[in-house]
């Protein structure tokens, strides 16, 4: 007898429920896998936009914590790829656009307001904003000014969930001793 529970998903979209279960049919992605990782990729873009009310005074936002859990190689990685690329390609023109922003802004700090004026660039220029929807196995530093910058959320990617504990050997042996 199998008492397992596997991820409902009749929760999704017919469209998404088809590219779920093409990608078990077609690439061997396990259902649990996949239907998490989308689930938390569509989280993630959806962001803080959205609230519930519970009752007067009593808002709360959707925040997902997601860990695919398995033995290794057993099919967690590609299901996650799989769903945060959209995200990734979204980022990467994000960047575009902020690398220019911040070499206009440079070009803008170097000069003086006399410059300035002869290159009819404005008086006051805030510094840019990285925007962004996922952060890649990033320090803590990098987080605390991905989450400054983009206030409805981002999404912490690791492939690894050791890298969200710190890394001092005690931790580290305790780590293994959970796991």
């Amino acid at each position: 007898m199998d008492n397992s529970v596997t991820f409902p998903v009749g929760i999704f979209p017919a469209s998404i429920r088809d590219i779920v279960e093409s990608l078990q049919r077609y690439e061997n992605y396990q259902i649990d896998f996949t239907s998490a990782a989308f689930l938390t990729v569509f989280a993630a873009a959806m962001g803080n936009t959205w609230s519930a009310r519970f009752m007067t005074g009593w808002v709360s936002h959707p925040i997902i914590y997601m860990v695919l859990i398995g033995p290794p190689s057993c099919g967690k990685t590609p299901p996650l790829r799989q769903a945060v690329t959209p995200l990734l390609k979204l980022d990467e023109a994000y960047d575009r656009v902020y690398l220019k922003e911040i070499s206009l802004y440079r070009k803008w700090e170097r000069l003086t307001a006399k410059q300035r004026k002869q290159q009819s660039m404005p008086e006051e220029m805030e510094m840019p904003q990285r925007k962004c929807h996922v952060v890649v196995n990033s320090t803590i530093e990098a987080l605390i000014s991905a989450m400054r910058d983009n206030p409805r959320g981002v999404l912490i990617y690791n492939d690894e969930m050791t890298a969200c504990f710190p890394t001092s050997t005690v931790t580290t042996v305790r780590m293994k001793a959970i796991f």
